[in-house]
């Protein structure tokens, strides 16, 4: 958990954010304005990772359940673990083309998808735990931690919706930790669709986004019963946070 212990106040989330989202837009907002969507995902490079229409079974030894989350260990690889989950089967060649153009340290590898018996079975590198099985109503996360965190998973939200990813219908199930720490988001069949964006120069959409205020709400329940002067936190903080519970972030990048 390296990472999430490395101390990052609160009050600089609003440079780091803004910096790191215009860094991604102006890479190709020239081609951007003025072209297709076709043509977006045509310039986008892509990954290779396997599409097999057969058991997954014959590549990956079954290990146990959690959920919807089965764990297996690649045949080919004794100690390579990886994550199984079924997805539902729906325009699968328009999202695996999705799929493959999605590389990211805060998104999750795709080692392969199997179509088998009417199903889709998504394998995606092992990542133990996501962010809703943390106890959050446990323990009252500092200023930095929560800074951490934020930051981390508005950076896998920021490249996705940068390549007009619609980031709607994600939850918190779908952030998980990996070993070393990072946070990375899981993306599958269900939860990938292009995102028609009117505004790409501005990223009041992502701030506003449910999932974000979710994890924040998560993240401080343990301090409701507090008053602001409790808290303990720079100023910046606690308007951070002000805005979080208001159901708006939009102030964040006024």
């Amino acid at each position: 958990m390296d990472q999430i212990l490395s101390p990052q106040p609160l009050r600089k989330i609003k440079a780091k954010v803004l910096n790191s989202f215009q860094r991604h837009l102006d890479r190709d907002n020239s081609s951007v304005m003025n072209s297709s969507r076709e043509n977006q995902t045509s310039a986008q490079p892509t990954k290779l990772f396997v599409i097999k229409f057969e058991t997954p079974w014959r590549d990956y030894d079954y290990i146990k359940r959690r959920g919807q989350i089965i764990l297996v260990r690649q045949r080919s690889s004794y100690f390579r673990l990886a994550n199984m989950q079924e997805s539902p089967a729906s325009n699968v060649i328009q999202q695996t083309k999705i799929l493959a153009r999605v590389s990211h340290p805060n998104i999750a590898s795709i080692y392969g998808l199997y179509c088998y018996t009417d199903r889709i079975l998504l394998v995606t590198e092992h990542l133990d735990m996501s962010l809703n099985q943390l106890d959050f109503q446990s323990y009252a996360l500092e200023e930095w931690e929560i800074a951490t965190i934020v930051a981390e998973v508005l950076k896998g939200l920021t490249y996705i919706y940068s390549m007009n990813i619609s980031c709607r219908d994600l939850k918190m199930s779908d952030f998980r930790l990996s070993v070393n720490g990072t946070i990375k988001l899981r993306l599958g069949p269900e939860n990938v669709g292009h995102d028609e964006v009117e505004n790409r120069m501005f990223a009041s959409a992502l701030l506003e986004l449910p999932v974000l205020e979710e994890l924040i709400g998560a993240m401080i329940i343990s301090r409701y019963h507090l008053t602001s002067a409790d808290w303990g936190w720079s100023e910046e903080a606690l308007s951070f946070l002000s805005w979080s519970r208001s159901g708006s972030l939009q102030n964040l990048i006024d």
